[in-house]
């Protein structure tokens, strides 16, 4: 059985060469949602790229490390726009008691209502923070049962 690769953070350069500016996102775990809009860029014809760097150096020293080389400066204000953020939206399938659900917030639970201590689908007061944020937030988080309408209040073994 394969192991499971860890995914290490990164920081995310892009490289204006038109403007002669770079800009340093991170540390982050994926960098499709930013290649989207630099392809984006570059389809309108601007003179963009990018490559990954990793955090285990200070963001920094990386920008002192670029800025050395003379050609780029650094910039706060993006090259491209910040992506929304889509890792919270569920992508699977849903079975019909949830389809009209927000993506967002559904989350799977055990029903201790009507359904019996059954594995549910329920959608949450507020979106799904991740599994560490959810389990350690001091926030006060429900799940609503999307078959029975059972409300947990305790968010221990909700996942997605």
């Amino acid at each position: 059985m394969p192991r499971s690769r860890k995914i290490e953070p990164f920081y995310l350069v892009i490289i204006d060469e038109d403007n002669h500016i770079f800009n340093v996102v991170g540390p982050l775990t994926s960098d499709r949602d930013w290649n989207r809009e630099i392809i984006e860029l570059k389809d309108t014809g601007r003179n963009v790229r990018c490559y990954s760097s990793p955090a285990s150096q200070s963001r920094e020293s990386l920008i002192s490390r670029i800025s050395s080389g003379g050609k780029h400066r650094f910039s706060e204000k993006l090259i491209v726009e910040e992506p929304e953020d889509t890792s919270a939206v569920y992508a699977g399938k849903l079975p019909a008691y949830a389809k009209s659900a927000n993506r967002r917030r559904v989350v799977r639970i055990l029903c201790r209502g009507r359904c019996g201590g059954k594995s549910r689908w329920a959608e949450m007061n507020d979106d799904y923070p991740g599994n560490d944020e959810l389990k350690n937030s001091q926030a006060y988080f429900t799940a609503r049962c999307l078959k029975c309408g059972y409300v947990a209040r305790d968010p221990y073994n909700w996942y997605k």
